[in-house]
């Protein structure tokens, strides 16, 4: 397998940033939210005030800077809570000045701020640019020039799984999805997926409602129209997000995506039969702590265990059960391999053993025999949780590296079932995606590829597909010219096999680091454009 070194990353800064206001607050509440400018040279704020969210609901994304064709600069912020409608709203970097100072820039000409003529203002300045969320704006809007007409467009995903797209220069929507019943965590990975003009946009949809999924989805939507292009289905929830890389043919990205639980029949929160509860660890509850008595025979305290462990097992795993559906993986892929994509890295769960002193008097669930042992054997699973890492030359020999970070962690409990303590480490990884490409590990991906015929109509196919564009086969075409046409005119994105795949991924040449656009999260700058945003 490929060797795994250890390496660094950098941060990022903004000179605007969000707060919250002071106050006592309910557990899992948010207070209200706090817009202000902070000086880039000092560290302190600018002025002596703050633009406050309208409504008193909170803020959680960082705020984006958003400069218009004339040159017009305004700040986009998304707003409310986990359970609370929200907004995504917008303020001109005048109006955010003159809140803050009650003075005016007078250097910035005036006429050139009209964006947000087409909607309403209130009395500070700040309108409001999509609504309709059930639910918080959590991540930042994304800004890409979706259909090359030289207008930067906006992507606002809502936490309840509506994502739209924004026309930059009315404001008015393009399209809009709504996917019921899943939640938003990480921000859209944007690529060219299928052979138009559009940019694409990947997203992950975990099913249920935080923090208790079931399962997700990771889909590719089209940029022209909002439809579904590609999906796949894993047993585990996502939080964090993708990166897209442009290669050496034209409108021809390759995703680099996280899966957890690929080709698994158990979903992350189901419960799971055959469960061995003498090995096992359980949730805080009430009963556990109660009703479990050391005086108590074998058929009441079996009985009350398995109580307990009916419990426990809705929400977490364990330790005597296949864990392959919580194995994560980063997975290499374009139009041509969404069936065959390459594993550039797999992380599986592990079982964490120890031991616990048994204190006096405390019973357990336990074998009856073990109940009076001075100590008691106990296991946890330990979850990979992954970030979205990054891309870029850390060697400096010209060929991409691949960053990515990797957490495992699981409660330490007592023998009552309590938390106690929390095992965790954390991987740090760097994975060459020369030597990946040059020697493929490919793996099969169930996926589900929608394309649209001439009637316009979706039809669904499992396996690798051809998008919108129909051209046969994608290489030989003219938006593919660069690749080797002699090798590759035989290929069919919807049925590719494994020789073919590993041909395309040596051939596959990926641009430089210097112009990938999304090879780290929120952009190259960490400023959520797409391209290098303006000055």
């Amino acid at each position: 397998m490929l060797r795994e070194q250890t390496s660094s990353m950098k941060c990022s800064q903004t000179w605007a940033k969000t707060s919250t206001r002071e106050a006592k607050e309910p557990v899992g509440s948010v207070a209200s939210g706090r817009l202000l400018l902070i000086s880039g040279k000092s560290g302190n704020p600018i002025g002596d005030n703050y633009f406050e969210i309208p409504g008193g609901v909170g803020i959680l994304t960082a705020p984006v800077k958003y400069v218009t064709d004339k040159g017009a600069v305004y700040i986009l912020f998304g707003s409310g809570t986990k359970t609370s409608s929200g907004n995504l709203m917008a303020i001109s970097i005048l109006d955010l000045y003159k809140v803050a100072t009650g003075r005016t820039l007078w250097h910035q000409q005036k006429s050139l701020y009209n964006w947000l003529s087409s909607h309403k203002l209130d009395a500070k300045g700040m309108a409001i640019l999509n609504s309709g969320s059930k639910k918080e704006i959590l991540t930042p809007p994304l800004l890409v020039d979706a259909d090359r007409d030289g207008t930067t467009d906006i992507l606002v995903i809502g936490f309840e799984g509506r994502v739209t797209l924004l026309d930059g220069s009315t404001l008015l929507e393009k399209w809009t999805r709504h996917f019921e019943g899943s939640e938003i965590i990480g921000s859209p990975t944007p690529g060219y997926f299928n052979s138009d003009v559009f940019l694409d946009f990947m997203i992950h949809l975990n099913f249920g409602v935080w923090d208790n999924y079931n399962g997700s989805k990771t889909i590719i939507l089209n940029g022209a129209d909002g439809s579904t292009l590609w999906s796949v289905e894993g047993s585990g929830y996502i939080h964090s997000s993708d990166l897209s890389l442009r290669t050496s043919a034209f409108n021809l990205s390759a995703f680099l995506m996280k899966l957890v639980g690929r080709n698994s029949s158990t979903n992350g929160s189901s419960s799971r039969p055959g469960l061995n509860i003498m090995t096992r660890y359980f949730m805080d509850s009430p009963m556990g702590l109660d009703t479990v008595t050391a005086n108590m025979s074998a058929e009441e305290f079996q009985r009350k265990c398995d109580l307990i462990e009916s419990r426990a097992l809705k929400d977490q795993p364990s330790c005597d059960q296949d864990l392959s559906f919580l194995k994560m993986e980063v997975l290499l892929f374009d139009r041509l391999t969404s069936a065959k994509p390459l594993q550039v890295l797999e992380v599986e769960a592990k079982r964490q053993h120890y031991l616990l002193d048994l204190l006096q008097g405390h019973p357990h669930c336990h074998a009856l025999t073990e109940r009076l042992r001075p100590r008691i054997g106990m296991c946890v699973v330990l979850t990979p949780t992954s970030y979205t890492g990054a891309v870029g030359d850390v060697n400096g020999d010209g060929i991409l590296d691949y960053i990515h970070v990797t957490q495992l962690a699981g409660p330490k409990r007592s023998d009552r079932g309590q938390v106690i303590d929390v095992f965790a480490t954390v991987h740090l990884s760097k994975i060459s995606l020369g030597a990946a490409l040059s020697d493929p590990h490919l793996v099969d991906l169930p996926s589900t590829f929608d394309e649209v015929g001439n009637d316009g109509i979706y039809n669904h196919r499992t396996g690798g597909g051809r998008g919108q564009g129909g051209h046969g086969s994608f290489w030989g075409s003219s938006d593919s010219a660069s690749l080797d046409e002699a090798d590759s005119a035989d290929i069919d994105g919807l049925n590719v096999d494994e020789s073919e795949a590993q041909r395309h991924f040596k051939k596959l040449k990926l641009q430089p680091a210097s112009l990938q656009p999304w090879a780290q999260y929120l952009g190259p700058k960490g400023t959520s454009w797409y391209d290098v945003p303006p000055s």
